[in-house]
């Protein structure tokens, strides 16, 4: 019987999300702007990427890891704060 267990590697810049040694997503943190805690269909957390505050997102189902929940919700969105904060660091200059 094969095992199919998920994996979630990541780093500061991306994240690889892995079922039964498959690659299901791969992506960057770049491309989200909001990170949620949703509750999927059976009562289990996942971590839901958004990547435009009311459209498309992304969940991780980061309750069948052994990943403690709300320090890697932290950690993401301390990855796309820093993303958001070096975008949005723009000075306006008015000329007269």
């Amino acid at each position: 019987m094969k095992r199919s267990n998920v994996e979630i590697n990541f780093d500061d810049e991306s994240f690889q999300l892995s079922k039964g040694g498959k690659i299901l997503i791969s992506d960057n943190w770049k491309n989200y702007k909001l990170v949620s805690i949703h509750m999927d269909q059976y009562g289990r957390p996942d971590l839901r990427l958004y990547k435009t505050p009311d459209g498309e997102f992304q969940d991780l189902p980061i309750s069948r890891t052994n990943a403690q929940l709300q320090e890697f919700r932290d950690y993401v969105q301390a990855r796309i704060a820093t993303r958001t904060a070096r975008e949005s660091n723009l000075q306006v200059v008015e000329a007269c």
